[in-house]
């Protein structure tokens, strides 16, 4: 039980007794545990996959693609049109999480080295026409999409990619403050 008590006083500030609230816990508690076992789970899992994944924010991406949609009657047409701004947007889409076999991948020695950075900015090779495939679905309202592109790493390698967006539906769009968007390759 969590409890409370306020002091009840009167209009002249004596005290005349004391206000009790409980509330039972105990489904909050169970629902935490479960969530905490999820979480765990899905660390585990996201963490030992022998593929590279990670997790980013898009939610500067999203915001500068309402912009455009704002002004254009279409939004994939200009996208396609446009895959240089397609791959500039796609530079806000910042790592905040990121699996040993992403690392790996893109020749960097510990997964830490990609959070805070952006796969595109950092290692795109000619993947503004793959960057521009994918915003113009995923702004169509897709959960997924793909595309095959190239990848630089960090020694210089060229890596071909079959590149997954995939958007979770809770929480904000396209924001990994509530919900996480994982990438894969």
């Amino acid at each position: 039980l969590a409890t409370r008590w306020l002091q009840r006083r009167d209009s002249e500030g004596r005290d005349i007794g004391i206000i009790e609230t409980s509330a039972d816990l105990t489904e909050q508690r169970r629902a935490d545990n479960a969530r905490h076992i999820s979480e765990q789970r899905y660390s585990t899992i996201f963490h030992s996959a022998g593929f590279a994944t990670w997790e980013s924010d898009w939610s500067e991406l999203k915001a500068e693609l309402d912009a455009i949609a704002a002004r254009v009657p279409d939004l994939r047409g200009w996208l396609i049109a446009h895959p240089r701004e397609a791959l500039r947007f796609a530079s806000a889409a910042l790592i905040r999480d990121a699996n040993q076999a992403a690392a790996d991948l893109f020749g960097v020695a510990d997964r830490e080295a990609l959070i805070g950075g952006n796969i595109v900015a950092d290692f795109a090779q000619d993947t503004d026409t793959a960057c521009a495939q994918i915003l113009a679905e995923l702004s169509e309202g897709r959960d997924m999409a793909e595309a095959e592109t190239r990848f630089r790493a960090i020694d210089g390698r060229t890596v071909d990619v079959v590149l997954r967006v995939t958007l979770l539906r809770e929480g904000e769009p396209w924001s990994r403050r509530s919900e996480e968007h994982t990438s894969e390759l």
